[in-house]
This record gives structure tokens, C-alpha cells and sequence, in this order.
């Protein structure tokens, strides 16, 4: 009884007749969901785009680079290529334990 399921994976391998070619590569729209476009040079957008992806840049406190600026970098391309770059901001950890700090973030995001 337990072993019925077994039965299905024949139909199931018989429904992925259609498949890519690596000549396929350019045409197939992907997504790109983690990147970190922390500069606004456009030459790894540009090589993306050839390829046929979207790009969802990350931006994040556990870099170097100011997250100020890094949404500044973020909106900049994604207002340039308003159908092709889109971003996820985030919020300072600093002063977590602070009771302040809720507010603080608030206020950034609104």
C-alpha cells in the first residue's frame, strides 16, 4: 500500500518532454532574487539584461557601505530600468536594545 506512490513517477518523467538548450539561455526570462548592486555602474546589469534576467537587489546593515546609500544606489538603477532592477530595503540594527529604536526605523521606512 505504502509504495503506490512509485506508480506516478513514470507519468511524471513522461510530462517533461519539453526542455532548454543552452541556445535557449538568452531567450528564458530568470530572475535573479539576491544580488547586492552596491554601485550604480551598469555593467553587471547590462551582461543580466543580455542574459534575460530581472534583477531584485538586496540591501542590508551587514556591509560596509552605508544603508543610506545603498538605497540611494538601489533607486537610482531602479529608476533607470524601472521594468528590470527592483530592490528590498532594510533598517539599522544600531541601538536595537534601545527604546527608541522602533520608532527610529518607522520613521526611516515611512
Amino acid at each position: 500500500m505504502r509504495n503506490y506512490w512509485m506508480l506516478f513517477f513514470p507519468f511524471l518523467f513522461l510530462a517533461c518532454t519539453s526542455h532548454y538548450s543552452m541556445h535557449d539561455f538568452e531567450k528564458v526570462k530568470k530572475i535573479d532574487m539576491h544580488v547586492h548592486l552596491n554601485t550604480a555602474s551598469t555593467f553587471f546589469p547590462a551582461l543580466a539584461f543580455h542574459d534575460n534576467f530581472t534583477l531584485i537587489t538586496l540591501n542590508t546593515d551587514a556591509y560596509s557601505e552605508d544603508i543610506v546609500e545603498q538605497e540611494r544606489i538601489a533607486l537610482v538603477l531602479a529608476r533607470n530600468f524601472p521594468d528590470k532592477i527592483f530592490y528590498l530595503s532594510t533598517f539599522s540594527m544600531n541601538d536595537w536594545d534601545s527604546v527608541y529604536w522602533a520608532d527610529s526605523v518607522l520613521a526611516r521606512i515611512q
